[in-house]
């Protein structure tokens, strides 16, 4: 995950002219983290609308996919302050947005990992 300001988030972005969902996902993280991963399988997508009046100026669909990666470090950005591996109680605990801790339940779920993971983050 990814800290601009005091927000935590997922790497996410836009579709490029014809890019598949897939490809802008991997290329979004590269992009905003500087890590290359592979995608495992879809977990969903989300809608919603921002700008003023809050939901009326754009609209955005944003794909979520399960990715792995061997990378160790990460080359963010300038808009983010830093990068994480999360496990489950430090998303729900960090994520702003329901939506965004109940994607990273079923990302988990999708990974197999259980609930009761050691802290990682300091």
């Amino acid at each position: 995950m990814l800290r601009r300001g005091r927000q935590w988030d997922f790497p996410k972005g836009h579709l490029e002219r014809g890019e598949r969902p897939e490809d802008s996902a991997i290329r979004e993280v590269r992009e905003e983290a500087g890590v290359e991963v592979r995608i495992l399988q879809p977990i969903g997508s989300t809608r919603y609308g921002f700008g003023k009046p809050a939901d009326a100026v754009h609209r955005k669909r944003v794909y979520w996919f399960l990715a792995e990666s061997d990378a160790n470090a990460f080359r963010l950005e300038p808009t983010f302050s830093k990068a994480a591996v999360l496990n489950r109680e430090e998303a729900a605990r960090v994520l702003t947005h329901e939506a965004d801790r109940e994607l990273a339940e079923r990302a988990f779920d999708a990974a197999g990992i259980p609930r009761t993971v050691e802290s990682t983050l300091t």
